[in-house]
């Protein structure tokens, strides 16, 4: 047991092939008419790999959670669309309408923009970074990097920073300390002027209202890619057909 934990500490790969290997044979056993199917299997394989401790790269998370919501929409694309009739669409508009009255009714009851307090709610949770100005936009491709100096976040933990990342999640790839790359172990300390190549995945950042970003997060993003893209492949299908 005590050998296995250490194979799978060292290469936590191990553990995700082998958590989608043992679940899509734990998938194939049938109940009666009940059987888990491979999505289920591997789930639970994982969750009991997990009790071991083994901990996955969080850029590699990411990109697989990413891929597996865009699957299910990417499945479930056709389903969606087709059941969008008279009396969705009008639950739609009228959610629409709620959302957008609540908007302005906030600013109108409050008597005063509420924009320098979104400004600076963004800068709470960017944790330091750059804040964009009036005009400005980033321009930035789905999975980004980007180098930081430590100010603020010296005395903390690399861990406690990337949980402390925006809705987007972020992995602290490498650390350059004195000129010289060092291990970027979870536990490891910042210090103050060390440089973090932080890396992140953006495909949340879908919708802007105004100069305000709606952010849905890789997961919402990746969901509603595979949507929109599983209801093209049944669109073509049909047309060849």
């Amino acid at each position: 047991m005590t050998f296995i934990q250490s194979l799978l500490h060292q290469s936590p790969e191990i553990a995700l092939f082998l958590a989608l290997a043992g679940g899509y044979w734990i998938g194939k056993f049938q109940f009666g008419k009940f059987q888990l199917g491979g999505v289920a299997g591997s789930l639970l394989v994982a969750v009991l790999i997990s009790q071991i401790g083994v901990a996955i790269d969080n850029g590699i998370k990411a990109v697989v959670f990413a891929l597996f919501i865009y699957a299910v929409g990417f499945e479930s694309g056709p389903q969606f669309f087709r059941s969008l009739g008279r009396q969705s669409i009008r639950a739609i508009i009228m959610a629409a309408v709620l959302a957008i009255t609540g908007l302005v009714t906030v600013e109108w009851f409050m008597g005063r923009s509420i924009r320098e307090d979104a400004i600076k709610a963004e800068a709470e949770m960017l944790a330091g970074a750059s804040v964009y100005g009036v005009g400005e936009q980033p321009a930035l491709p789905m999975l980004v990097g980007r180098l930081f100096s430590v100010e603020r976040a010296a005395g903390g933990t690399i861990s406690e920073l990337e949980r402390k990342g925006p809705a987007a999640t972020i992995s602290i790839e490498r650390v350059k300390r004195g000129g010289k790359l060092i291990g970027n172990d979870p536990g490891l300390v910042l210090e103050k002027g060390d440089i973090l190549l932080v890396v992140g995945l953006l495909i949340g950042l879908v919708i802007r209202l105004g100069s305000v970003p709606l952010t849905l997060g890789g997961g919402g993003g990746a969901l509603l890619s595979g949507l929109v893209f599983g209801w093209f492949r049944t669109r073509s299908m049909a047309i060849a057909g």
